[in-house]
């Protein structure tokens, strides 16, 4: 070989080398985590939808209004990408709006790495439905729900709200409970149901009381569901008893009983339904709702 050709070679070698350690030098150990981006100035809306009692219709219109808010059709400058999570961790309903009968993944298979937890590892317990939402069923195991703290229930919505436009939360009305506490604390906005009864606006108002010693100042929408519901209290004397304007209104369907009809209950495309109509124009006052 030519010494000339063997020098250049040799230098080109050691040139390559020097370069590739230096370069090699600034890399760092690879993570997963790394290939997950996420924009660290996003956050998206967490709402959360509370009942001032059982059986007001919160978990039936919370479903609804994070399927609307999941599709593109609700107003033509929003790109929802929205998830719904089920803070009723002992007796959670969702499964069954959205008749999930098959063995589904949980927010309890997160119990065992509760203290570890991550963007990843909160994904792997998301369900999507056929309705093309996004959801973290509860686990319905009362040993599950009772290793969940506060701590941990604000972990996994806060990594929620890096990866999701709108984040809406299913709280159940008993304070006393942790999922409780801590979807009232990060939610963004609240959504207060009742229906024009007496013991439900009387506990409305006992719930209000309990939600601001929570959260001095939350932005809390009243929503009074089967507004005109037959001996209904007028929402007159009900925005005068809790001093308490009230957001929205959705009038009792007698259809409904159509939903046993189909597989699910899930109506989001049944415009022809009055309190289909009165859940997307809630949705628009929520999306576009702006604190003066």
């Amino acid at each position: 070989m030519d010494d000339n050709k063997k020098f250049k070679d040799e230098s080109m070698s050691n040139k390559n080398s020097n370069i590739e350690n230096v370069e090699m030098s600034r890399y760092k150990p690879l993570n997963i985590e790394d290939f997950y981006i996420t924009d660290d100035n996003f956050e998206g809306k967490v709402i959360g939808v509370i009942g001032s009692k059982g059986g007001v219709g919160t978990t039936f219109i919370t479903s609804h209004l994070a399927v609307i808010c999941s599709k593109n059709d609700i107003a033509n400058d929003f790109e929802s990408e929205a998830i719904l999570v089920d803070l009723n961790l002992e007796n959670g309903d969702i499964k069954t709006i959205f008749n999930q009968t098959d063995h589904a993944k949980d927010i309890g298979d997160l119990t065992p790495i509760l203290n570890e937890l991550s963007n990843i590892s909160v994904e792997n317990v998301v369900e999507k439905t056929n309705n093309g939402l996004s959801i973290i069923f509860s686990t319905n195991n009362l040993e599950k729900a009772k290793e969940f703290k506060e701590g941990n229930i604000n972990h996994i919505v806060k990594i929620l709200k890096k990866l999701y436009k709108y984040v809406f939360l299913d709280i159940p009305n008993n304070l006393n409970l942790c999922s409780a506490k801590a979807g009232i604390n990060v939610s963004d906005e609240l959504i207060l149901i009742t229906i024009p009864h007496l013991l439900s606006v009387i506990r409305c108002n006992h719930l209000l009381e309990q939600i601001n010693s929570l959260k001095n100042g939350a932005i809390t929408h009243l929503v009074v569901n089967r507004s005109d519901s037959f001996s209904a209290i007028s929402l007159k004397h009900i925005e005068q008893f809790l001093k308490v304007p009230i957001f929205k209104t959705i009038p009792e369907d007698l259809t409904l009983g159509i939903m046993f009809e189909q597989k699910g209950t899930i109506l989001s495309n049944r415009t022809d339904l009055s309190l289909i109509r009165s859940m997307g124009d809630l949705a628009r006052k929520i999306l576009n709702f702006k604190n003066s």
